[in-house]
Formats: structure tokens, C-alpha cells, sequence
């Protein structure tokens, strides 16, 4: 559990264990690194489980944060209205999508030096947070048993670990974290993929929380069921896994661009993913767990309550939350200040790819003024050196 220390002594020690943390993971800290005056914590929030199939169990949320130590130092209540959460999607946690350790990809960091107060959660099931039922192997989908090397047999828990509802639950916590930490009545919000339906929702249900947020290719359906679909017993089971050979197929059907991405970013990628899932790293060659969730509610009747601004990007070679889905999105959400950047040369790995500035340095303008580029509602298309021109409509 996290505590938080008050007064000057508090702040050393805080500041005394931000650096240590800082060595730990990256190293120590020189002029030649990126973001070398940017600290990070690692805190966990407890709480309970809103899952329908969980409940009420308790578990802890791993938070990560990355803040300027001349912020920290003069305390973080100082960064005002520029404390962030980062959202991950539906396959890898927080700090593979969003803090990667290799050159200067980390858009945590990236924001964390332009003065905010930054920070990640890990959804139940993901990373370092609580995994309840999913360490047995024999709770893996069946037709998946055999990718973690598992012979085939019965799942003892045939049920979704999570629901959309319990994810917004899990968002809540960490946004109150935040909240209490910086002392900020309302935060900034970015979620990626499946981070769009557990942002969007949240936001639509507490805007009185949030005050801008940056979508990167939000999933969403507009027809989607107010209520979870039946699943029987023996389709169900709360864990799914990923090889590293998956996932990267997924990648490259969407690449089609001239150096696209770097291709040393991939062993960093799926390295980072094996040092925050050391049970799954241990199933066949090594795999990704995450859960199985009970999706519903995230849909046009929601999303018609979403009103806060928002900078939604996605990549014109996205093709697993296309475009013209983003683009619906766009159009259903009651927001008065929206802006829509469609990237060229981008596919849904946009953080991973060569047009990633674009990505950092948009959402640090939208999120410092609530424009980009002098607007604050347009659909625009980026080229790969982020000139932007009007879309056709």
C-alpha cells in the first residue's frame, strides 16, 4: 500500500526514493539520456473489485508516475491543472504502451518534462496489478491452452475476470489517487485501443473528474449492447494469452510504409511485456495474460454524454480501430471542442512508430491549451512531418 508522507521531511524522503527509483529502472541518470531529470514512482492504490464475477475482492491497482524532479521538489500540488493518467488497451499494460524504456518513445516522459504530473494504471488483470483466477493455467480459453505449452483441461473458473463497468470502477480508483495526490479536482485523461471505451465511458459517467482528454484510436461501436451478451460456461474463462509471435502479426499487417518503425523497438516492446508478466513468461515460449472482459454499455447512447474537449488520433493504416470507426466516434460525442488527427504512414502502433512525435507533441499542446494548432475542432490529416491540412469532408 502506498503512503503518502506530508511536510518538508516528507518531500526529501520522497524525493530520496523518486531518485532511487529512477536508478533502478534506468539506470543512472545523464546529460546523454533522454529525459534524464524525470523520476519515477511506483505506487499500488488499493481497492475492491467491481467485477460481478469477482465480488467485491479486494485489489491493488499499480500506478506508475513520472514527474520532474523541480516539480516534486516544489510539490505536487504545484503542477495545478496538469496532472495526467494514462489508460492502456486490450492486450499490454501501462508501462510497455506508454513509459518504454528505448530512446526517447516514453510519452509519459515526454509529458513529465513539459511540467506535468504523470502517471499509468494497470487495470485488474494487466501487469502488476491484481490477476485474480488467472494464474492457473488451466483458466487460460481453452483454445488458447496449448499457445502457453497447457495439455487441454477443464477451466475452474468459467467466468470473465472483468466487465466494462468494473473497468471504469478500477479507472476511478486511479483517478482519485491522482486527485488526492496532486490535489487536482479534475485531471487529464489518454487511453489507447481498448483505453477508449474505459476513458470514454468514465468520462461520460464523471466529466465532473476530468478536465481534457487524448484518445490514440479509441475503440468504440456504436451499436454496442447496453448489457453484457450470455457466454456460456464452457467459452468462458478469464484469462487470454498472447505470444510475442501474435502479437507482432497483428503489427505487421498494418505496415506498408518505407521505415515505418524502428525494427530494434521490438525487442524492447516484448521484453518490457515478459518483465511486468513473470508467470505468463514461464507458459510455452513465453506469453502476455490478460483478461477476458465482459464488454457492453461503451456505445452511441454513451457516448451522446461525453462532453469534455478532446484530441482523438488514430493512423490512416490503422485496421483494428479503423479510421471511419474513429470517425463515428467523432461525430457521436457531444463535445464542443474535438479535434480529429489522422496520422499518414500510422497504423494502430502509432506510439511504437516514426510518427510518434506527432502523437507527443499534439497531445502536449492540446492538453497545455486546449487547441492544436490554433483549433480547438477540426478533422485534420498529418502527414509524416505532422503538417496538418483540413480533411475532405
Amino acid at each position: 500500500m502506498y503512503r503518502r508522507h506530508g511536510g518538508r521531511l516528507g518531500t526529501a524522503i520522497a524525493l530520496g526514493l523518486a531518485v532511487l527509483s529512477a536508478h533502478l529502472i534506468f539506470g543512472t541518470a545523464n546529460a546523454a539520456q533522454p529525459f534524464a531529470d524525470i523520476l519515477s514512482f511506483d505506487h499500488y492504490v488499493d481497492s475492491v473489485s467491481a467485477s460481478p464475477t469477482l465480488k467485491g475482492a479486494p485489489i491493488k491497482l499499480f500506478v506508475r508516475e513520472r514527474i520532474q524532479e523541480k516539480v516534486l521538489k516544489a510539490g505536487r500540488d504545484s503542477v495545478g491543472g496538469k496532472a495526467v493518467l494514462f489508460v492502456h488497451g486490450g492486450t499490454y499494460p501501462s508501462v510497455p504502451d506508454f513509459d518504454l524504456g528505448y530512446q526517447d518513445y516514453s510519452w509519459m516522459a515526454y509529458l513529465a518534462e513539459a511540467g506535468f504530473d504523470v502517471y499509468s494504471v494497470d487495470m485488474t488483470g494487466y501487469g502488476k496489478s491484481s490477476r485474480p483466477n488467472m494464474d492457473d493455467p488451466c483458466n487460460i480459453m481453452p483454445e488458447q491452452q496449448a499457445l502457453a505449452g497447457q495439455k487441454p483441461c477443464a477451466v475452474k473458473f468459467p467466468q470473465a475476470e472483468t466487465s466494462t463497468e468494473s473497468d471504469w470502477a478500477d479507472v476511478d480508483a486511479a483517478v482519485d489517487f491522482v486527485r488526492k495526490q496532486t490535489g487536482a479536482a479534475k485531471i487529464n485523461l489518454i487511453g489507447w485501443s481498448g483505453g477508449g471505451p474505459r476513458v470514454g465511458g468514465y468520462t461520460a459517467l464523471h466529466g465532473d473528474k476530468v478536465s481534457r482528454v487524448v484518445f490514440l484510436a479509441p475503440g468504440y461501436n456504436r451499436a454496442g449492447p447496453d448489457t453484457p451478451a450470455p457466454v456460456k460456461p464452457e467459452q468462458a474463462a478469464p484469462t487470454q494469452v498472447a505470444t510475442r509471435e501474435m502479437a507482432m502479426a497483428r503489427w505487421d499487417k498494418a505496415v506498408s510504409c518505407k521505415e515505418q518503425y524502428d525494427p530494434k523497438i521490438r525487442d524492447v516492446i516484448w521484453n518490457t511485456n515478459i518483465d511486468f508478466d513473470p508467470v505468463g513468461a514461464k507458459w510455452g515460449p513465453g506469453v502476455v495474460r490478460h483478461p477476458r472482459i465482459s464488454s457492453s454499455g461503451w456505445n452511441a447512447k454513451l457516448a451522446s454524454k461525453f462532453n469534455v474537449p478532446v484530441l482523438i488520433v488514430v493512423g490512416e493504416l490503422d485496421i483494428e480501430v479503423k479510421p471511419e470507426t474513429v470517425r463515428t466516434f467523432y461525430d457521436d460525442i457531444s463535445s464542443t471542442d474535438k479535434v480529429l488527427i489522422n496520422v499518414e504512414c500510422g497504423s494502430h502502433y502509432v506510439v511504437y512508430e516514426n510518427v510518434y512525435k506527432i502523437l507527443h507533441e499534439a497531445s502536449k499542446e492540446w492538453l497545455l491549451t486546449g487547441k492544436y494548432k490554433g483549433t480547438s475542432k477540426a478533422v485534420l490529416n498529418a502527414d509524416r512531418k505532422g503538417k496538418t491540412v483540413p480533411a475532405p469532408q
